[in-house]
This record gives structure tokens, C-alpha cells and sequence, in this order.
């Protein structure tokens, strides 16, 4: 009761005095009766309250009832939040249900939504539109990924979201989560894929595999809490639309999701064309792609045609261990818009040949791979054997000894050997028509090594006439013996020689040794077309001195460019980087062994799928233009990767990599495809012979539901070339969509597939980390369990009642007992009463 004091007891104070100011001869009574009136009206004049209830403040109850929860999880769930707004009496509290959709439920009503899924987002969103207490109860198994962005939104808008996890009956739960195929497959191709399954415990299942809704496979799996692969091998004898369904036979929480198509659509058979620098060098990996369903052709690099038209027929290039220069600039810009242009693919494989030991800097190759030549640093430089070759016949003489061919060859001599690392080795080896060594191979060492290798150098003399040949014979078979892995020689010239034999098996015998070959021509009366060959055979580089002065320097350049030999070797393992899509169904720990291959630097936007355990790339990939690439740093298995043409899955390996090149089995003038959001509807593009839209034409589709029923569609023009219509497909599984086109005299069709999956609530388990997340962001408590609600109870409210009316009330009872008492009425009644 609230009394206003300070006037209560200032009015008492006349009543204490006006009682004690009446005559003695009042009765004690008629006092007493007075006192009580005039405190009856003191109070009343005070106006005395008696303190109220106050009403609670408003409560949003969300209440998950998605499938995810078994039926009678959802009603306890749903009688819980009936029983928390009746306990709060006439305290606000509004009622709604969380599905595919967020519903506000009527009082009385029952509860009515989508249970396909939960959007805990739109849950939050409302809440936040609501702008009171809001109590969640769901088990957080989220169908949208929106959920913890809307929750940090409520905390910028000061809404509190308390938590219950709803953890239900439903609790063993396995589903088929994706059916992984290789992209690109042709009729014949064989491929490696896998099945991704998902459980929330430890059980046995029965898998069955259908292949167009013929049985293929039936097997025991063991499932694991978590993701559980199953790899499986296969090759399509037809090219078109297939679907594959995978199936787990068992009893789980939901059945809905233990069923999962995958739609594909094969191409026909591949051609593929590989280019290999002398003849069968391609021949096992030609082998290796045949048994793994694609047929080749090989070319060497003059017979490459440098006509887009003429390459068109097939559906990718193989370069096996090809230079730059043995293609002509016109040969690489037709490969770089091969690819770029057409949508076809390119794969590069390395070798001593290749990369940045071929040349490909600053060159259209470079453009269209996934790599730059660049090397990548090594703390450890391998060691380098570096020959230098020196013409010493006597047109190596001139005018000013101090200024002769001889002596500017000798500085730049003397200049390499002082870029040389101390464990390096070096041989001087001058010629005339004989050859010999001024300098035999031996390591740099310490100064006092150094100095005797110089001394060897400058002792250097005149000779007589010229044979290269000799001299590279004897050169190079001492150099394929220096115990070193980089060997590189360089040779120098100024003549023509005498001997005319062929150099291709000299050179290629030397480039089998791991040996490069420089060449640097001095004067223009060099035999130049000699030494271009001499450096396209040697995979080094041609350089002229026209000007005698540019010696040292160039030679000093070729001593950089062996030291800096991209080539890295020794036996090592690659690591797989993700899950490339081109490695699908392959187990990497089986992956064999490799013992070198050529550094270079992965482009930004490429992807690395294979890297060495230094971090250097093995295989890239990327997309250039309408095709793909990629790039294999080791060689097809003559030196580096013999292990790899050796193993068992080698024939896997190599077709999905072309696989993943080809182009698109749907491209063409008229294509398909299925857009899914905001609804599923069918998008076809057309185009004429030259490229150029095909417009108001006649487009219709048949659609072949899961179930076999069909329905026709006719589509739409929305744009130049492309043509629409809604998809109605209310089952889950593979849809068949044939496309046709008819203008005049032009007919064109195409095929897609489309799934439509189970619904996505049966796509994901309960996650209760992100209820805890929502609690947390907002400011709620994450409480225990349904019985928490009851801290949400609250006594009913009442208001406030004045209490004047009743002290009133007892001053105008007392009024006429006061008067009575104090004229001695019930004196005399009782002195009446005695008298009788």
C-alpha cells in the first residue's frame, strides 16, 4: 500500500489536538470514536494505493517445425510454447512457426508451414521486425546460409534471442550427398567417380548403383560419423544423356534422402592429336590413352598445321616435351586461339625440351598456360657442369690481339667461371680440326682452384681450321659424365666447319644425357644456320655476335642461365591441392612417384592440382578463354615419370585430364541448360553458322520427369538467340530435356539434363554450434531445455486500487457513533438497562 506520509502525519496532528482538547467530561469513548473518524479521513485524504501487478513486457515464441524433427518432437515442442503463452496469462505472447517459410499462428490456432525446410534467417528477420524478447526453439539444422549474418543484424538492432535446442528423437540419419563424375566424358572414355555419403553415426548400409535404371552395382558399405567416399570405375558405350541414382538401403530417421540422382550428358567419341618432337617418343602414353578409351593421332611439330579449321576435329592437343622453336610463331598463336577461340583443350607435357628449358618465355605458349616460366627460388642450387667450347682456329685472330675474337672468347670465358658457385664444375675445350682441353672439367673450388682454371684459360693459343662436329663429339660425352644434374654447353664460333655429318643423333643422344646446348655465332660470316640448329637440337638458345665486344657478356649470360636451370630433380611424392575435379575417383596415397620435373611459377587465376613437396607445381590448370589448359611439369615417363607410365591407373589419370579439357559435349549452335534460382526454368542460346543470334525462331522441349511421364514445352524469345520457359518439376530425381529449333530450312537440337534434389532440410544435420552462435550475437542466453521455458512465466498482472473510498466509508460509519457517544446515548441506554 502507497500512502502519501508527510500529509498524513501533518494532518494527524490537529486530530491528536482537537481529541485532547475536549472536555474531560466527554466520555473515553466518544473519544476514541472522534480519533478513529478523524484518522479515516486523514487517510483517505492521503489517497492510499494498493501496488499492482505489472503487465510483462511482449514475447516472441518461434517454434522449428521442419521435418528434420520427428512429428512428435515437433508437437511437445509446439505444446511447450502453448503452455509458456497460457502460463503468462494476459502478458503478451505471440506464437510462430519456423519451416521453408516463417508463419505467425492465430491464438487456438494449430500450427501450419512448409516442413521442407528451415530458414532460420527469415526466423531472425522477423524477430527483428517484431522488436521485443524473441524465444527460439529449433535444433539449427539451417537450410539457408543466411542465418549469422541476420543474427548480427538483431544485435545492431538491440533484439535479444533467447535459445532452446530442440535435439529430438531423430538422431541416426545417413544420405547421399553427391554422385561425383569427371566432366567432359566421351562414348568409350573410361572413368574413375565417386559416391559422397554422409551419416551422423557409425552404421551398415546396402549401396545400390543404377545406371539409367538398369542395377550396376550393389554393395555392403560401412558408414562413418561424418563423410564416407565410395569410388567406383565405368565407361558409357553411348553418347547422350544418362543418369546415374545411387540408393542406401537401411533404417534411418529419414528415407527421403537416402536416394540421390546425377545427370550427365556424353559426348562422342574424343579425338585428340599429340605432338611429339621425334618420332614414338608419344608412343607409350598414345598406348596408355587407348586403353583408357581415346583414340590419338601424333604429329611431329613442321606438320602441325598453323589453320584453326584444320584442328577443329579434335578435342585437344597434346604437346609431349616440345620447344618453343620447333614451332613457328604462326603454329603457337593457332594453339593459344585453339583454345582461347574455340573452347578446345591443350595439354603441355614437360620434359628437358619444355617450359623454361623450351623456350616458352614471353611466347603465346607461355600466354595460354596456367604456368610462367619463371622458377620458383630453392634454397639448395643444384650443382652445374658448364662446358665451354671455344674456336681457337686462326680466323679467330685479328688486327689488335687485345681486341681478336680469340681474346674477347677467352674474357668471357674468364667472366663464367667467376659467376660459377665453388661446387660447380667447368671444362674449357678449344678446337680447330682437332679439339682439346685447355682447361679439363674440374670443380671451381677455393681461389687457388680458381686461379689455375684462369691461368688454363689465358694460355689459350691460335690453331688451324674448323670441325664442330669433332668437337661436340668428344664435349659432350665427357660433359654427360660430370657427376652433376644441371649440364649444360655452350659453343662458340666464328667459322664454318668442314665435316658435314648429321647432328640430330649427336645432339639427341646428348639431350637424352640431360645436356643443353647453347650456341653463340661471332661475326656475320658465322655459319648461322649451323649454330640455330645447332641450339634448337641442344634446347638452348642462339645468340649472334655481330659485334666481337658482345663475347664476354653473352657468355657470361649462358653461365646465369645454367646456374639458374629451372629443372628440379630427385625422387619425390605430389601432394594433391583440394579435390580437383580432373583427379576425381583417384586415390592420391597411390599416386606414384616421380624423380624430377621443370620449376616454374603458377599465373594468379590458375588452379594448382598437383604440387611437389617444396611447393612447386606438377599440374595446373585454368580456364583461357572458351577452353582449358593444363600443365604437367614432368615429362609422359622417358626419364622423370616412369613410375607413372608404369602404374595401374595410369590410363584413368591421363583420359580425365583430357577429359577436362574437352569442350562441352552441349556446345554448339543450339544449347541447353536448366537455371534453377529463383525457379527452375529452361535457357536455350542459338546461333547461325557465322556466329550471329538466331532470333524468332520455333523452340519447344520435351521434358521426361523421374517417373517416365513427359510434358511439352514451347519457349520463348527473351533476348537475341535465347529462348525460355518454366520448368514445372515437382519430383526429386534426373529430368531428360530435348531441345529442338526449326527456322525455315535450319533444325537444330540439343539435349540437358537437370536433378531436382531432396529437399534441402534433409540435406544437413542439426547444427547446434549456430544456435549457440545466434544466442550469442544477439545478447540471449543458450538454455538447456524445454523445461527453461519456465523462467519465462510470470505472475498475472493487477492493477492499482485507491483506497480512499474505503477510509470514506469507515469515517462516515464512524460519524453518527461519534455523535452518539459523545451526547452519552449509550450512557443512559446502559443505566436504563440497569434500572430494569
Amino acid at each position: 500500500m502507497t500512502l502519501r506520509m508527510p500529509l498524513m502525519l501533518l494532518a494527524l496532528l490537529p486530530a491528536l489536538l482537537a481529541v485532547w482538547g475536549m472536555r474531560r467530561s466527554v466520555a473515553r469513548a466518544a473519544r476514541t470514536v472522534r480519533f478513529l473518524l478523524l484518522v479515516a479521513l486523514i487517510v483517505a485524504l492521503a489517497q492510499p494505493v494498493l501496488a499492482g501487478v505489472p503487465l510483462a513486457p511482449p514475447l516472441l515464441v518461434l517454434v522449428d517445425q521442419s521435418a528434420s524433427l520427428a512429428p512428435q518432437d515437433r508437437a511437445v515442442a509446439w505444446a511447450a510454447a502453448q503452455t509458456l503463452a497460457r502460463e503468462r496469462g494476459t502478458a503478451p505472447t505471440t506464437l510462430g512457426t519456423v519451416g521453408q517459410d516463417v508463419r505467425i499462428v492465430p491464438p487456438g490456432a494449430s500450427p501450419s508451414v512448409d516442413p521442407s525446410g528451415t530458414d532460420l534467417g527469415a526466423a531472425l528477420r522477423l524477430a527483428g521486425g517484431w522488436g521485443g524478447h524473441t524465444v527460439l526453439l529449433s535444433d539449427g539444422g539451417a537450410t539457408n546460409d543466411d542465418t549469422d549474418i541476420a543474427a548480427q543484424q538483431l544485435h545492431k538492432a538491440g533484439v535479444i534471442v533467447d535459445v532452446v535446442p530442440l535435439t529430438g528423437t531423430l538422431t541416426l540419419d545417413a544420405r547421399v550427398t553427391g554422385i561425383n563424375l569427371p566432366t567432359g566424358l566421351r562414348e568409350g572414355q573410361h572413368f574413375a567417380a565417386e559416391i559422397a555419403l554422409a551419416s551422423t553415426a557409425a552404421m551398415t548400409a546396402t549401396l545400390h548403383l543404377l545406371e539409367d535404371g538398369v542395377e550396376r552395382s550393389v554393395q555392403p558399405v560401412a558408414l562413418k560419423p561424418g563423410t564416407t567416399v565410395v569410388p567406383f570405375l565405368g565407361s558409357l558405350d553411348r553418347a547422350g544423356l544418362h543418369t546415374f541414382r545411387a540408393t542406401l538401403d537401411l533404417h534411418d530417421a529419414h528415407a527421403e534422402n537416402n536416394s540421390l540422382d546425377q545427370t550427365i550428358l556424353i559426348g562422342p567419341p574424343p579425338k585428340v592429336l599429340v605432338i611429339e618432337r621425334t618420332p614414338d617418343t608419344a608412343a607409350a602414353l598414345r598406348d596408355t590413352l587407348e586403353r583408357g578409351g581415346i583414340q590419338s593421332e601424333a604429329l611431329r611439330p613442321p606438320d602441325l598445321s598453323p589453320r584453326l579449321s584444320d584442328l577443329q576435329r579434335f578435342d585437344a592437343i597434346v604437346l609431349n616435351d616440345v620447344a618453343a622453336t620447333d614451332l613457328s610463331p604462326a603454329q603457337q598463336a593457332t594453339l593459344r586461339e585453339y583454345v582461347r577461340s574455340l573452347g578446345h583443350g591443350l595439354l603441355v607435357l614437360g620434359g628437358t625440351h619444355s617450359y623454361g628449358l623450351g623456350g616458352y618465355k614471353d611466347t603465346p605458349l607461355e600466354t595460354v598456360l596456367p604456368v610462367q616460366m619463371q622458377p620458383q627460388p630453392r634454397r639448395e642450387r643444384q650443382q652445374v657442369s658448364l662446358l665451354l667450347i671455344i674456336d681457337h682456329s686462326a680466323s679467330m685472330y685479328g688486327a689488335d690481339a687485345s681486341t681478336s675474337k680469340l681474346e674477347l672468347a677467352k674474357g668471357g670465358a674468364l667472366a663464367a667461371t667467376q659467376a660459377l658457385m665453388p661446387n660447380d664444375r667447368v671444362g674449357i675445350e678449344v678446337f680447330d680440326t682437332d679439339s682439346q682441353y685447355a682447361v679439363p672439367f674440374t670443380s671451381i673450388g677455393d681461389a687457388t682452384s680458381l686461379s689455375t682454371i684462369q691461368t688454363g684459360i689465358r694460355s689459350i693459343d691460335l690453331g688451324g681450321g674448323t670441325d664442330i662436329y669433332g668437337a661436340l663429339q668428344r664435349g659432350l660425352a665427357d660433359l654427360a659424365q660430370q657427376p652433376t644434374t644441371i649440364k649444360h654447353a655452350v659453343l662458340l664460333t666464328d667459322g664454318r666447319s668442314y665435316a658435314r655429318q648429321s647432328y640430330d643423333k649427336l645432339i639427341g643422344d646428348a639431350r637424352t644425357a640431360g645436356i643443353t646446348l647453347s650456341t653463340i655465332a661471332i661475326g656475320d660470316d658465322a655459319d648461322t644456320a649451323l649454330c640455330k640448329q645447332l641450339a634448337t637440337l641442344g634446347g638452348g638458345q642462339y645468340q649472334l655476335a655481330a659485334n666481337p665486344q658482345e663475347l664476354p657478356r653473352l657468355t657470361l649470360e649462358e653461365s646465369q642461365i645454367s646456374r639458374s636451370d629451372p629443372r628440379v630433380e630427385g625422387t619425390l611424392q605430389p601432394e594433391v591441392e583440394g579435390t580437383p575435379a580432373p583427379l576425381r575417383g583417384l586415390v592420391p596415397s597411390q599416386f606414384p612417384t616421380i624423380s624430377g620435373y621443370v620449376s616454374t611459377t603458377l599465373k594468379p587465376s590458375a588452379d594448382i592440382l598437383l604440387r611437389s613437396p617444396s611447393q612447386d607445381v606438377v599440374l595446373a590448370g585454368w580456364q583461357f578463354g572458351l577452353g582449358r589448359a593444363l600443365a604437367w611439369t614432368s615429362d609422359s615417363g622417358g626419364q622423370w615419370a616412369t613410375n607413372w607410365q608404369r602404374w595401374r591407373d595410369a590410363p584413368l589419370f591421363w583420359s580425365q585430364l583430357l577429359a577436362y579439357t574437352f569442350p562441352d559435349p552441349a556446345s554448339g549452335p543450339l544449347s541447353a541448360q536448366v537455371v534453377a534460382s529463383p525457379a527452375p526454368h529452361i535457357v536455350a542460346d542459338a546461333f547461325d553458322a557465322t556466329g550471329a543470334p538466331l532470333d524468332l525462331a520455333d523452340v519447344g522441349a520435351r521434358v521426361t520427369a523421374p517417373d517416365g511421364s513427359e510434358q511439352t514445352l514451347r519457349l520463348h524469345q527473351i533476348a537475341p538467340g535465347r529462348y525460355t520457359a518454366p520448368l514445372t518439376a515437382t519430383l526429386s530425381g534426373g529430368y531428360g530435356i530435348g531441345v529442338g529449333l526449326r527456322k525455315g530450312t535450319t533444325e537444330l537440337s540439343t539435349t540437358t539434363g537437370y536433378v531436382r534434389p531432396y529437399p534441402s532440410e534433409f540435406a544437413r544435420p542439426p547444427d547446434p554450434a549456430l544456435l549457440g552462435r545466434i544466442a550469442q550475437a544477439t545478447g540471449g542466453r543458450l538454455l538447456s531445455n524445454l523445461a527453461a521455458l519456465a523462467a519465462f512465466h510470470v505472475p498475472p498482472s493487477r492493477p492499482e486500487r485507491p483506497l480512499w473510498p474505503w477510509c470514506v466509508a469507515v469515517a462516515l460509519v464512524l460519524w453518527p457513533l461519534e455523535v452518539a457517544a459523545r451526547r452519552g446515548f449509550f450512557r443512559r441506554r446502559a443505566r436504563v438497562a440497569t434500572s430494569s
